[in-house]
């Protein structure tokens, strides 16, 4: 029969040095991503050119459309600003996630594990593809793992040795969190919840929660209460209705394979050498926490597997299960991982066998390419605009990437708004008709059937307001010597 010590237990003055490496290879990771010269996913494109227009001075929610939570764009422009509002500035918040996600795993291991595993759940994490995908590119789903991961991890600490200090820190992650993404970061701030009531100090555990919805609240008010309701709630409300459990489930599983295949190896080698060992009646990992009911069923592994079926059912659940909702999964089976670790040298095994197929997989964001074919021709006969023109697009990217801005509203011009019943934000082929007609906008750009291709009378009516197709790029109809006012 073997055990588990936490690291925190340990007086080691490794700590930081191990978490230094660990957000050193998470950070190096992304470099690529950081500097691509593409928009990387749709996601990626739109909160670009929404950066562009915070630039030159509009507002979010009031002005520029915003499907995430009301602290997500201003942090944006915080890494903007921080990379001096150069083209990839915004995407530092991306990476800065993915660091904090990684360290934060690792410190949450070392309250439950021993430090080798510690290491082992931060290296899973940092490597981890899915989480590449959602911390190299802009996303709200990278920024939202960073502050929910890190609320568990120091509620974790919290059950250890409560203090103020503690809940106050959790509070605000947990407030933040909530600020960023609603119903993906639920499992975990659930799971620091109930270790924070675990120690049955009910004023702290009442503050968190009064606390983190008075920080939603107060980063809300600059934008008004209203255009955050219309953006941020009633988007995801209207669109929630057709739920396909078995297709997220057939997404959740063939994603975490080809994008994650060293995590899952390791995880499944460390559940199949676990079971073997209880089979045998030797298990690994006895409680040997003593307390109340809560307490047991948050004892060792199991506060795990809580934290981990939670993020699995609300990811069956979602609709509509986008690959950057499976963050919310990473952390959780990293952990898992660690704590059923099989010998290192079957671990070493698994990850030189999987590891090359996980590298062929994230090709475009280790080696990102620049645009090729019908892309990079949009992207060349947009740079050759004015330099204060607006576009207007239903691939926002392009418009980021050619160095151009757009109508705020526009920032975001993906199917779910087109097909809203919100009528603030929904898009109209009126609508677009309408902000076509500001002599700023000197292009529209229409490149899938399923967005502006589906405006059937857009063609003819862009040509009332003098709009021609451009001879080399159809799907760009140009103002003919256009002049914006600066």
């Amino acid at each position: 029969m073997t055990t588990i010590t936490p690291a925190a237990l340990d007086r080691t003055p490794a700590a930081g040095r191990d978490a230094g490496l660990l957000g050193l290879l998470a950070f190096a990771l992304r470099v690529p991503a950081l500097l691509a010269p593409t928009n990387l996913g749709y996601d990626d494109g739109g909160y670009g050119l929404a950066v562009v227009a915070m630039r030159e001075g509009h507002a979010p929610f009031r002005d520029v459309f915003s499907p995430q939570g009301p602290l997500f764009l201003p942090l944006m422009r915080v890494a903007d600003l921080v990379g001096l509002e150069t083209m990839n500035a915004p995407r530092l918040l991306s990476v800065l996630a993915g660091v904090v996600v990684s360290v934060a795993v690792y410190f949450a291991a070392r309250e439950l594990m021993d430090r080798p595993r510690a290491l082992l759940a931060g290296g899973l994490t940092a490597i981890s593809g899915v989480l590449l995908w959602t911390t190299g590119p802009l996303t709200g789903d990278g920024p939202a793992a960073a502050f929910a991961t890190t609320a568990v991890a120091v509620a974790l600490a919290y059950r250890r040795a409560p203090s103020a200090g503690k809940v106050v820190a959790i509070t605000l992650l947990a407030g933040g969190a909530l600020s960023v993404k609603s119903l993906l970061v639920g499992p975990a701030l659930l799971v620091a919840w109930l270790l924070v009531a675990s120690r049955r100090r009910w004023t702290h555990a009442l503050a968190v929660v009064l606390g983190a919805l008075a920080v939603v609240l107060l980063v809300s008010l600059p934008w008004g209460l209203g255009h955050v309701y219309d953006d941020y709630v009633a988007y995801h409300l209207d669109k929630t209705a057709d739920r396909k459990p078995l297709a997220n489930l057939d997404k959740l599983v063939t994603t975490f394979a080809r994008r994650d295949t060293v995590l899952v190896a390791v995880l499944l080698l460390g559940l199949g050498w676990a079971l073997a060992r209880r089979l045998r009646a030797h298990p690994d990992h006895p409680s040997q926490v003593e307390g109340g009911r809560l307490e047991r069923a948050l004892s060792g592994s199991r506060v795990l597997w809580w934290w981990a079926g939670t993020a699995f059912v609300v990811l069956l659940a979602q609709d509509p299960m986008f690959r950057n909702h499976l963050t919310a999964l990473v952390a959780p089976l990293a952990l898992l991982a660690a704590w059923y670790r099989p010998p290192w040298k079957a671990v070493a095994v698994a990850v030189v066998v999987t590891l090359g197929f996980q590298v062929v997989e994230l090709r475009p964001l280790l080696w990102p390419e620049d645009y090729t074919g019908t892309d990079a021709q949009i992207v060349e006969a947009l740079r050759d605009l004015p330099a204060s023109a607006w576009v207007i697009s239903d691939a926002p990217g392009l418009v980021w990437r050619a160095g151009k801005s757009t109508d705020p509203f526009y920032v975001d011009a993906s199917v779910l708004r087109i097909h809203s019943n919100v009528e603030h934000i929904q898009i109209t082929e009126d609508r677009l008709v309408d902000a076509a007609a500001n002599p700023k906008v000197c292009a529209v750009v229409v490149t899938a059937k399923v967005r502006f291709g589906s405006f059937t009378h857009l063609p003819e009516r862009l040509a009332e307001l003098g709009y021609e197709p451009s001879a080399d790029v159809p799907a760009v109809y140009v103002r003919p010597n256009c002049d914006p006012p600066t």
